[in-house]
Order: C-alpha cells, then sequence, then structure tokens
C-alpha cells in the first residue's frame, strides 16, 4: 500500500509554502474556502498524472499576484511516498518560465514556460519522470484509484463496463443460453447453414435476422401490387370450361336445327325441276353464308384472344422488371450503409497505424543513460556487475516492447490496410454496377411499357361488313330473283316465315360468337388466377419467414435481457453500497448499453449518480469502488477526498485517505492525524 509520507509546496496555486507531514497516516486538512484544501489535491495528481485533480486541461500551478502572473518564481511540488515493500521515493517538479536574449540584444524576452523533473534529489527527463512514475502505477489507474468521484464521472460508459467487467468477469453466450430455460432452442436459431455446432454470436444473429426481415418486407409489400395487376387484367365474364363447352356444342345444335327448318319453309309447292336447283343453289349459298359467319366468329375471337395475350404480356414484363429494379436500388442503399462503415473502420486502423508508428519510433530512439551508473545518495559509480543487469533489464524491456508494437503494428500493416482499401473499391464497384442495373431495369420498364402504344387495338368488324358476306349476299339476291321469275308469284306468308327464320338463326349466330368470348375469357382468367396463386402461396412462405425471423429476434431479447440481469448480478456481488446499472431500456422496448453507478438514496432506493444523489452517499461510492478496484490491481493508491465534510460514515478502505474539509472557522490550513 503506497503513502504520502509529506508534500512540500513552494509558489505553488497561491501557496507560497507548505510543508504537510503526512507521515504515512490518515489525514484530514480543514479551512475555509480558498485556503488552498483543492491546491493541495491539485498538487499531488500533478506529481502523479500531470493533471490537476479535476483532470482539466492546459493546467498551469502558477502564482498570481493582483496584477496578474507573478514572474521569475519556481512553481514547486515535492512529495515523499512511500510505495509497497517499504521503498521511499522523493517526486519532484518545478515549473517555471523560460527567457531568452535575443542575438545583438542584453535584453532577455520570454520564450514560455517548462518543467524540470527530479527523483530521489537527481534531475531526469519527463520522458524518464513518466516512465518511473509508470512503475508506481499507471496514470490512468492512479486517477481512478487516487479519487473518489473518477470512476462514476470522468470515465465513460464503455470505459466503466471495461472496466467492471475485468474485474467481475464476462459472462459467455452459452452460460446465459444453458441457465434460461426460456431460451433452450436458441442455440438451433444461432446454428450455422451447413454447419453442425458452429454458432453465429447473439449480435451477428441480430443484425443478419434484422436485414433479412428487411428483405422480405421488401418482398412483401411488392406481392400485393403484382397480384392487383393480376387481379385487374383477368376477364369481367368467365364461365366453367364444361360449362361453356356444352354451351357452344348446344348452339351449334340449335342453329343446325333452324337452318333444317329454314330449308324446309323454303321448299317451294312446284317440284319444277328448275325451281328444285335455284332452291338448291339458295341453300347451297345460305350454308356458305351460315359457315362463313361462324368462321369469322372463330377469326374475330382469335384476334381478341391474341390482344389480350399481348397486353397481359406487356404488363407482366413490366412488373418484373420494376421490381427487379427495386431490388437493385435497395441492394446498393445497403451496400452504401456497409460502405460508410467500412470507411470510417478505414480511416481508424490508419490513425492507430500512425500511432504504433510514432511510438515505436520513440521507444527505439531510447537509449542508456549513464546517469544510471551513479549511486543518487552518495554519487559513487556503482559495481559494473549492477550497472550491466540494469542495462540488460533496460534493453531487454525496450526490446520487448519494440515487439509488442510491431506485433501490433502487422495487425493494422499496409496489407490490412489495402485490404480494406481493396474492400471498400470493390463495395464501390458493387454499388456503381447496382445503379447501373437499376437504371438500366428502369429504363428497359419504360421502353417496355411503351409498347402498349404499339399494340392496335383489333376492330372488331360484323361478318356482314366483309366482301364474302356482301358476294354471296349478291348471289344470293340473284338466285332468289331468278327463282321469283321463275315461279312468277311470291308467296308472302313463306317470304316472311323465310325471313324471321333466318333471323332467328342470326340471332342464335350471334349467342355462339359471344359463348366463344367468354370461351377465349376464361382461358385467359385462369392462367391469370394461376399466377396469382403462385404470388399468394409465396406470400405466405415470406410470411411464415418473417414470424420464424421474428421469433429469433424475440429470443435474442430475451437472451440479452437474462445476460442483463447476470451480468448485473456478478457484478452487484463485489459491492455492498454500490450497485450499477449496465443497460437501459429504451421506448421501443429494447435495451441499449449503460453503466451508471447507482449509490443508496433516502429511504435505501438507488438513485443514479448523476441524478440528485448526495455528495456524502457519491464520496462513499466512489471509496467503496476504489477499494474493490484497489483489490483487483493488487495497488493501494493515497485517496484524496474533496468535500469530505459531507460525508458522517466513512467506508472502510486499505488505503491512506486524505480528507479535504471545509470549515467556517479555520482561516489557514489546520492538519489533523488519525491512524483510523
Amino acid at each position: 500500500m503506497a503513502k504520502i509520507i509529506s508534500l512540500k509546496l513552494t509558489n505553488f496555486q497561491g501557496i507560497s509554502s507548505q510543508n504537510i507531514d503526512f507521515g504515512g497516516l490518515n489525514t484530514s486538512i480543514y479551512g475555509r474556502n480558498g485556503t488552498g484544501k483543492s491546491t493541495i489535491a491539485n498538487a499531488i495528481a500533478w506529481l502523479l498524472y500531470d493533471k490537476p485533480a479535476n483532470g482539466a486541461a492546459n493546467y498551469s500551478p502558477k502564482t498570481y499576484g493582483d496584477n496578474g502572473h507573478i514572474h521569475n518564481l519556481d512553481h514547486t511540488a515535492e512529495m515523499v511516498i512511500e510505495l509497497d515493500g517499504g521503498t521511499v521515493l522523493t517526486l519532484k517538479r518545478v515549473y517555471h518560465e523560460v527567457y531568452h536574449k535575443k542575438r545583438g540584444t542584453n535584453n532577455e524576452e520570454f520564450d514560455g514556460h517548462t518543467t524540470d523533473h527530479f527523483v530521489d534529489g537527481v534531475p531526469i527527463t519527463e520522458k524518464e519522470y513518466k516512465n518511473r512514475v509508470v512503475e508506481i502505477c499507471p496514470p490512468d489507474m492512479a486517477k481512478v484509484l487516487t479519487q473518489p468521484w473518477y470512476f462514476a464521472e470522468a470515465l465513460s460508459k464503455d470505459a466503466r463496463r471495461s472496466t467492471l467487467l475485468e474485474v467481475c468477469g464476462n459472462i459467455t453466450d452459452k452460460d446465459v443460453i444453458d441457465a434460461t430455460p426460456q431460451i433452450a432452442d436458441l442455440s438451433e436459431i444461432l446454428r450455422k447453414p451447413g454447419t453442425s455446432g458452429d454458432l453465429y454470436t447473439v449480435d451477428d444473429y441480430r443484425k443478419i435476422a434484422a436485414a433479412r426481415k428487411a428483405e422480405i418486407n421488401r418482398e412483401l409489400q411488392a406481392i400485393p401490387a403484382r397480384i392487383d395487376e393480376a387481379t385487374l387484367a383477368i376477364p369481367q365474364v368467365v364461365l366453367p370450361a364444361a360449362d361453356i363447352d356444352r354451351q357452344i356444342t348446344e348452339k351449334a345444335a340449335e342453329i343446325a336445327e333452324a337452318n333444317k327448318k329454314l330449308a324446309e319453309i323454303k321448299t317451294p309447292a312446284s317440284n319444277d325441276e328448275a325451281d328444285a336447283a335455284i332452291r338448291t343453289e339458295i341453300a347451297n349459298i345460305e350454308a356458305q353464308m351460315a359457315e362463313g359467319r361462324a368462321k369469322h366468329a372463330e377469326k374475330e375471337n382469335a384476334t381478341q384472344t391474341a390482344y389480350n395475350a399481348q397486353i397481359n404480356d406487356v404488363h407482366t414484363r413490366v412488373g418484373a422488371l420494376k421490381l427487379d429494379g427495386l431490388e437493385k436500388k435497395h441492394e446498393a442503399d445497403d451496400k452504401r450503409r456497409v460502405l460508410a462503415g467500412m470507411r470510417g473502420d478505414l480511416e481508424a486502423t490508419k490513425t492507430h497505424r500512425a500511432q504504433l508508428l510514432k511510438k515505436h519510433n520513440e521507444v527505439s530512439a531510447q537509449v542508456w543513460d549513464s546517469a544510471n551508473e551513479t549511486c543518487p545518495t552518495c554519487n559513487r559509480k556503482l559495481p559494473e556487475k549492477d550497472i550491466e543487469k540494469m542495462r540488460e533489464e533496460f534493453n531487454t524491456k525496450r526490446s520487448g516492447r519494440l515487439e509488442e508494437l510491431t506485433a501490433e503494428g502487422r495487425k493494422v500493416g499496409k496489407d490490412a490496410i489495402a485490404a480494406k482499401e481493396a474492400a471498400i473499391a470493390e463495395i464501390q464497384k458493387n454499388i456503381a454496377e447496382l445503379d447501373v442495373a437499376a437504371a438500366e431495369l428502369e429504363a428497359k420498364a419504360a421502353a417496355t411499357r411503351s409498347e402498349l402504344d404499339r399494340i392496335k387495338t383489333p376492330r372488331k368488324t360484323d361478318y356482314s361488313e366483309t366482301d364474302e358476306y356482301k358476294a354471296l349476299l349478291a348471289k344470293l339476291g340473284k338466285a332468289r330473283l331468278d327463282r321469283n321469275t321463275l315461279t312468277a308469284k311470291v308467296n308472302v306468308e313463306a317470304s316472311a316465315a323465310i325471313d324471321a327464320q333466318e333471323a332467328v338463326i342470326k340471332k342464335l349466330t350471334d349467342e355462339l360468337e359471344a359463348i366463344q368470348q367468354v370461351k377465349a375469357n376464361t382461358e385467359q382468367s385462369a392462367k391469370l388466377q394461376d399466377r396469382i396463386n403462385e404470388l399468394s402461396k409465396q406470400e405466405k412462405r415470406l410470411s411464415e419467414d418473417y414470424e420464424r425471423t421474428e421469433r429469433g429476434l424475440y429470443l435474442c431479447e430475451v437472451f440479452v435481457r437474462a445476460k442483463v440481469s447476470m451480468l448485473t448480478d456478478s457484478i452487484n456481488k463485489k459491492f455492498t453500497r454500490v450497485r450499477f446499472r449496465l443497460f437501459k431500456e429504451q421506448n421501443n422496448g429494447g435495451l441499449t448499453d449503460d453503466c451508471e453507478v447507482l449509490v443508496p438514496g433516502q429511504g435505501g432506493a438507488f438513485v443514479p449518480w448523476g441524478e440528485g444523489a448526495n455528495t456524502g452517499a457519491k464520496i462513499n461510492a466512489g471509496l467503496e469502488i476504489i477499494k474493490v478496484l484497489s483489490q483487483h490491481y493488487r495497488t493501494s493508491l493515497p485517496i484524496v477526498c474533496d468535500n469530505a465534510e459531507a460525508v458522517s460514515d466513512w467506508t472502510d478502505v486499505d488505503a491512506q485517505l486524505i480528507r479535504l474539509v471545509v470549515t467556517t472557522t479555520d482561516d489557514k490550513l489546520r492538519v489533523e492525524y488519525n491512524e483510523e
């Protein structure tokens, strides 16, 4: 356990001269505000880690007078400290102004400030001083172990979490799964495809599952539009195929029967051979007209069916191209987000590499200081074997540090940077290709949609408008005229019956054409319905996949909460007064990393350090944190406790405790000691 034996200040931050003999004991220093208590804390911190107690940057221990700085003074702090094992060490730093004469003049001009460093009275370089202090305790550790507020206020939440996990031990994913029956099958969900026991981490799976959810969601969003497109293309009038075929057969039979009846009506009373020949000719012409009408209706139906197929094909291809283009855009956007992360990682790697190179050069430049060969007490040269051993230790330590820096440097070397840059170039290339592909698909969709303008809507014509019909009609008229001439007397009733029967035949023929159109519509409808059914099945499969992914994410959330509980319990068991909130619940129900120190409040409830906890409770909480960390690091340093008047019952610590207490009666610093 390191203890401060004494502290001497000269012209230091307003204190002209102050000698405090701590004697390694717990010490209470009393005084009004402004009497120098905080200066004591600043001096100890400045000697140990080159910062004031509050960690402020650009700290200066200079003394101010009524007119500002008092110049040409040495601002000195000197501390005698007893280390573990009884070794006594004297640390001293002197901060002063620097003046230089310009060439050709006797006037000295102010040229900044410098700090001189001493260990056991021997002047050394700043670097050597810092190395000697590090041997006592690294500065970052010293800040935590000497100031009760530092862990909770100065360290980031990530640094606090890292420190606590180092002290209490981490908990593996397997530990959490084994201890939580509710997520027993999470291991199977985390198993990597194609492996038997290789698992994703929970964090990796959550990233993969989130990306898969987004992908499924995009596909699910596209399906309704595709179903609507197919639905809108379905013809309005459809019938079952069997019903249509039956109706066509029945209608054809009705037409045949009507033609037979017409022939009977047209059978003349005379059996004259000439009249019979003309009647035969008329019957043949009418048969040709009936056959021509049926063929014309069939051709019209075929033309309409082909037109419908062309329109539907264009819509289908446009929809597919637009969906493919949308998928390319989403993929490009995903890669852009990945690219941003990769660029940040590359910059971090380059910065780390530069820092390692700088550190390597600094270590490489270290040389043996022959001043170490002389005893600082008697100024005699040390025995040669001791000097050789010291040199060997210096060289071994220097070589070891260079090897560590070299090994760490390989991880961020030129090859690693080149690989990251190549990966960035590759993903940039992929993004450019995806953008081009998306644009091409959009252009193709527009070009395909323009095909609709080139598809001509078929003109529906009646058979009576055709040249064939007109020729047959003329031929029929001539034959009838010949018969009228031949018979000389027209049977008015027979003629009316014929016209009526022909009207019946035309009506039946029109009905047949309508049924044949329904048949074409029904066939097209069946194809579109098959497409809709397939899209519906795909939608169901995607929905099931989405539910599985959602369940996996839910189990991961249960896992995280279980791990939170286990980690929190593991860490809090190390402490009696202090608790830690390692995670904070968000508005959406998720958890975010946290590491808030909780201290006891009134009624026993725990209060966040920065949200209303009283000063006394925070000081005791800080002392308990220091106690646990000191036990873990096997290092104990003097603890400087400002605002000590706020504490009535002190937490017991295995360290020298220096209390700085505000009073209203002490105009000068008053020092008291106790051995508790």
